[in-house]
């Protein structure tokens, strides 16, 4: 198998928040240190790594320490293409560092029910100082965009929460939360999921996520499959101890055991190992055969923690995404009259899709 010459790379295991639907085990204290840095800066040279993203836990515990990181990887010729952050800590001098190497930040912010489930350890919330933070990152011409954990109690608002999140950035992301049973989505949730997009669609298009992931693969004659979660797959994840995992949900792969520690930066990738997730497809299991949706939206953490498989799509995850793909399917088809088309293209199961000049 052929290298992989791009990477993320988790830099600690603490974070600032307490947010109430995040994954149990994630309880941990580690930071990188210097001399890790330059161990896995040495493997990534030999192995032709050039660029990385930074992803959770929480990259800005440390402000300063997260710059030293990021100039350190610059001054060794490996780009930091991007981050993910809760955005509470974005100091002036992230957001000049953020602009002056155009970097792409990925900010996980609740918009209008930020404070009921993001909060500190204290139980404070957090949303004014990330709603300064956010306009702060804007006003200084930042690349940004806004993702979302939708819960049960919250599927009605999303519509309005969309409108709301639009004023920092139109790349808005909505996940949805499928593992906590205090918090979870529900499958009598699924309808009013499906109505409030179909709000945002009728007013704003399909530019949110995932309807504007639904409708690129559709348009484009989709092959059905779970290759959505790239984990082990286009990339992996080098932690701050130097042992190398799918993806950055590092304490999710423990309980697992070795056989998901895909090798270290000591001793290289255990390619045997990796051709699990290279290999594997969803339409394996019976299940998936005749699954109708346009997107998979597996992820084999939040799956082994449902379902005790790390492999096994989640049942309401399933349900909810073939809903919203049949959803943008009708929404493709219909065309308004003296509505202009520029080419017509019909798609492999047969849903002739006209596209707007």
């Amino acid at each position: 198998m052929g290298r992989i010459s791009y990477a993320t790379l988790k830099i600690n295991d603490v974070c600032n928040f307490a947010c109430r639907y995040c994954f149990p085990w994630l309880k941990g204290s580690e930071q990188m240190t210097d001399h890790m840095l330059e161990l896995i800066i040495a493997y990534m040279k030999r192995e032709g790594i050039r660029r990385v993203n930074i992803p959770q836990r929480e990259p800005l515990y440390n402000p300063k320490r997260f710059i030293e990181i990021v100039k350190r990887l610059q001054s060794a010729g490996i780009r930091v293409d991007g981050f993910t952050t809760n955005t509470y800590n974005m100091t002036r001098d992230v957001i000049k560092l953020v602009v002056n190497n155009n970097m792409h930040v990925l900010s996980s912010f609740d918009g209008i029910w930020q404070d009921k489930y993001r909060v500190l350890r204290s139980g404070k919330g957090t949303s004014d100082v990330v709603e300064r933070n956010l306009w702060a990152m804007k006003g200084a011409g930042a690349r940004f965009s806004i993702a979302c954990t939708v819960t049960h109690d919250e599927v009605g608002r999303i519509f309005e929460n969309y409108e709301y999140l639009r004023q920092f950035s139109h790349a808005v992301a909505f996940n949805f939360d499928t593992t906590t049973d205090e918090y979870g989505i529900q499958y009598e949730d699924i309808p009013e999921i499906v109505q409030q997009f179909e709000m945002i669609i009728d007013k704003y298009g399909f530019n949110v996520f995932p309807i504007n992931k639904i409708r690129h693969r559709i348009v484009n004659n989709f092959r059905y499959t779970n290759h959505m979660c790239g984990a082990g797959r286009g990339s992996y994840t080098i932690c701050y101890d130097g042992k190398i995992y799918p993806c950055y949900q590092t304490n999710g792969w423990l309980p697992g055991g070795d056989q998901f520690i895909l090798g270290d930066v000591f001793n290289g990738v255990d390619w045997r190992k990796m051709a699990r997730f290279r290999e594997y497809d969803t339409i394996v299991p019976e299940k998936c055969a005749n699954c109708k949706s346009a997107l998979c939206g597996i992820c084999y953490v939040e799956s082994y923690e449902v379902t005790g498989n790390w492999f096994r799509p989640i049942d309401i995850r399933c349900k909810l995404f073939e809903e919203l793909s049949e959803l943008v399917r009708r929404k493709l088809r219909r065309r308004p009259v003296g509505t202009r088309v520029a080419n017509v293209v019909r798609s492999s199961d047969g849903w002739e899709i006209a596209f707007k000049v």
